[in-house]
C-alpha cells in the first residue's frame, strides 16, 4: 500500500468511525431529549432545523433534470425514513432504554439483506440464512429476558416492538433510496428525501412546541445539537464520503459498532445498567450481520484478486 493509499485508508477510517459515533450516540441523545421534550416536539424540532440544514444542498436540484418516477421514488423514501424509522423509532425509545434501542436498531443490516434478496428474487445463501438466524436469536434472547425481569412494562415489549418496525423501515429507505444516491448523488438525495419527509410533520405542530424549547437547559441543547447536525446532517455526509473511498462491504462493517456505542454511550450519560444478557443478545446480534456480509466481502476480495492480476499483467 503507497503512502497516498494509506493516507485513503486512514481518512475513510475515521470518518466512519465518526459517522458511526454519531449514530450510535443518537439513541442516548433521543432518550435524553425525551426528559424534556415529547416525542412530538422532539421529532418536529429535530426534522424542520435538519430541513433548513439540507436546503443549501437541495438547491443543487435546479442543475439536475428529475423526472417524475424519481420524484416518487424520493416522495415515498422521504416518508420511509422520517416517519417511517425516525418518528417510530422516537417514539420507540420514550419506553425502552437507550442501549437496548442501539441494539434492536443494529439488526437493521438484517434487514436489509433480507429485504434485498426478496426483491431481486435470488435465493438466501446459506451464510446469510446462518446469520439472519444469529439475529433473530439475540433478538429473541433480549426479548425473552425482557419478559423475565420483575419490574418489566407492557409498554417496554411495545417500544421493543417500535423499534424493529423502525427498523425494517429504515431497510426499506436504504434499498428505496441507492438508485436516487448514483443517479443524483448522495447529499442531494440525503437531502430532498429529509426535506419531503419532514412536510407531513407539520400537521402535529401546537402552539407549546417553542415554548417547550425554550426551556431546554444546555445538556438538552448539546443533545439536540448532535441529533439534529450531528446524526442528521454531519455523520451522514461524513457516511458518504467514507463509502466513496473504501469498498461498501468493508465500510459496512463499522456499523457492528452501533450497539457497542449506545451501550456505552447509555450507561456513561443515561446511567443504564448494562446486563451480561443484553452484552450477549448485542454480540450475537453482531455476529450475525457479520455473517450475512461474507457473501458480500467474498465478492470483493474475488474482484480484487482480479484487479491485482491484470494490473500485473
Amino acid at each position: 500500500m503507497s503512502r497516498r493509499e494509506r493516507a485513503t485508508f486512514l481518512s475513510a477510517t475515521g470518518v466512519l468511525l465518526l459517522a458511526v459515533l454519531c449514530w450510535g450516540l443518537a439513541p442516548v441523545a433521543n432518550r435524553y431529549l425525551l426528559r424534556s421534550l415529547s416525542p412530538q416536539h422532539l421529532v418536529i424540532g429535530r426534522f424542520v432545523v435538519a430541513s433548513l440544514l439540507f436546503v443549501p444542498v437541495v438547491i443543487q436540484m435546479r442543475k439536475q433534470r428529475w423526472n417524475r418516477a424519481d420524484l416518487l421514488r424520493a416522495i415515498a423514501c422521504g416518508l420511509a425514513s422520517i416517519l417511517g424509522y425516525n418518528v417510530i423509532v422516537t417514539y420507540g425509545l420514550e419506553w425502552v432504554p437507550a442501549s437496548m434501542g442501539g441494539i434492536l436498531v443494529a439488526t437493521s443490516p438484517l434487514w436489509i439483506a433480507l429485504l434485498s434478496r426478496i426483491i431481486e428474487h435470488k435465493p438466501l445463501h446459506w451464510t446469510m440464512r446462518v446469520g439472519l438466524a444469529l439475529g433473530m436469536g439475540g433478538v429473541v434472547t433480549l426479548v425473552g429476558w425482557t419478559a423475565l425481569l420483575p419490574e418489566q412494562k407492557g409498554t417496554l415489549f411495545l417500544g421493543m416492538g417500535l423499534v424493529i418496525l423502525a427498523s425494517m423501515m429504515w431497510a426499506i429507505y436504504t434499498i428505496a433510496v441507492r438508485p436516487l444516491s448514483h443517479k443524483y448523488g448522495a447529499p442531494v438525495s440525503t437531502g430532498i428525501t429529509t426535506i419531503v419527509g419532514t412536510v407531513p410533520l407539520v400537521v402535529l405542530w401546537d402552539p407549546h412546541l417553542v415554548s417547550s424549547y425554550t426551556q431546554l437547559r444546555e445538556g438538552d441543547l448539546l443533545a439536540f445539537l448532535l441529533l439534529t447536525l450531528g446524526s442528521t446532517v454531519v455523520a451522514t455526509i461524513l457516511w458518504n464520503y467514507g463509502v466513496t473511498r473504501l469498498p461498501s462491504a468493508q465500510a459496512g462493517i463499522f456499523l457492528n459498532l452501533l450497539p457497542v456505542v449506545s451501550i456505552i454511550g447509555g450507561s456513561l450519560f443515561l446511567g443504564e445498567h448494562i446486563s451480561l444478557n443484553m452484552l450477549l443478545s448485542s454480540i450475537v446480534i453482531v455476529a450475525g450481520v457479520i455473517v450475512t456480509q461474507v457473501p458480500s466481502l467474498a465478492a470483493f476480495r474475488r474482484q480484487e484478486v482480479s484487479t491485482s492480476r491484470m494490473d500485473k499483467q
